[in-house]
């Protein structure tokens, strides 16, 4: 696992980083928000007693060998599956796929992992079982066109 430097890591309601994951630098992934709580009740939100309307906390889970970019914000209650990239300056919020690149604000899926590692793998063939044994399966290879 690399974890860069200036990042802020909330585990307050749970954060689960697997295996060989790289956080790069200036990352944000916080496990809740209180910024709706703060806006409906104001000053009384410091004594507000009981449930607090409109708090989030939920739990953040990152997949093995995932690599978040930097300036990226991983929000409450997310999971990144295994083995996705994440792009600088992205806004990660709910489910992510196992394999999947994300970009954007918010994050969508722009492309999968697996294309670019058959192409390195194909050039690195001693590696396949390496490959295999974290992520489960031999990498996509791309279709030929012809």
């Amino acid at each position: 696992m690399f974890i860069g430097q200036f990042n802020f890591l909330d585990a307050t309601a749970g954060l689960r980083i697997a295996e060989g994951v790289q956080i790069t630098n200036f990352v944000s992934i916080v496990t809740h928000s209180s910024h709706h709580s703060i806006r409906l009740l104001g000053r009384a939100y410091a004594s507000h007693q009981g449930e607090v309307p409109g708090y989030v906390r939920a739990p953040v889970e990152i997949g093995a060998y995932s690599f978040i970019g930097p300036h990226s914000v991983v929000e409450a209650g997310s999971r990144i599956g295994k083995g996705v990239v994440v792009c600088a300056h992205s806004r990660v919020r709910g489910e992510v796929p196992d394999f999947a690149i994300v970009a954007g604000t918010p994050a969508t899926i722009i492309g999968d992992v697996r294309t670019g590692d058959a192409r390195l793998l194909a050039q690195h063939p001693e590696l396949t079982a390496h490959y295999a044994a974290w992520a489960g399966e031999a990498p996509r290879k791309e279709p030929e066109h012809g």
